[in-house]
């Protein structure tokens, strides 16, 4: 599988958009990311150094945030199943016909 297969619709039409953006200047993105099986120290260390930031991790799942032109470097670890941008969630309260929270999917 390569890495663009692990990407899913959203992340590969975010990366679409972003042609040829240097890292420094792209978007920074919140993903979750599946592993092959939980996540190990070293795995984590390893994304760490190279430019993920690892926030919550529950055994084969990771929520991180990193720039959107890493996309392709994170996918590309053989130990990376899959990877899902994150959506936002309505805020607790909100109604029919609230203006809906800013969401990766707007990206352009």
């Amino acid at each position: 599988m390569t890495a663009t297969d692990k990407l899913d619709a959203p992340a590969r039409h975010l990366l679409r958009g972003l042609g040829g953006t240097p890292r420094e200047s792209a978007p920074e993105v919140a993903v979750l990311v599946r592993g092959r099986g939980a996540f190990s120290e070293d795995q984590l260390r390893e994304l760490r150094s190279s430019g993920v930031g690892v926030r919550t991790v529950a055994e084969d799942v990771l929520s991180a945030d990193l720039p959107a032109t890493a996309l392709l470097d994170l996918a590309g670890h053989d130990f990376v199943v899959a990877v899902q941008l994150a959506t936002s969630l309505a805020p607790e309260g909100a109604r029919p016909g609230d203006e809906p929270p800013v969401s990766y999917y707007d990206v352009e």
